[in-house]
């Protein structure tokens, strides 16, 4: 889990930090907590397109031969026999 800090820094300036790095310089509060917002959804939205796909089996309609597909990738399978 991220640890986010805003930290008012002088007059109008706001610095928003995610594990200690500073991730935006803001001129107020209320852009230092859209920032962060921000900066959450992007790193949510990585992990889980990071995430591992489940592998799936599907029979080719053309060849008949299984393939295993995972994400983008497919795996042929050469058919015994």
């Amino acid at each position: 889990m991220t640890e986010y800090v805003i930290r008012e820094v002088g007059s109008r300036q706001w610095l928003v930090f995610a594990d200690r790095r500073c991730i935006a310089f803001c001129a107020n509060e209320n852009e230092a907590v859209k920032a962060m917002n921000g900066h959450s959804a992007r790193t949510r939205l990585a992990r889980d397109e990071i995430a591992p796909q489940p592998l799936q089996e599907a029979i080719s309609p053309q060849s008949g031969a299984a393939f295993q597909t995972h994400g983008t990738q497919e795996l042929a399978a050469v058919p015994d026999g």
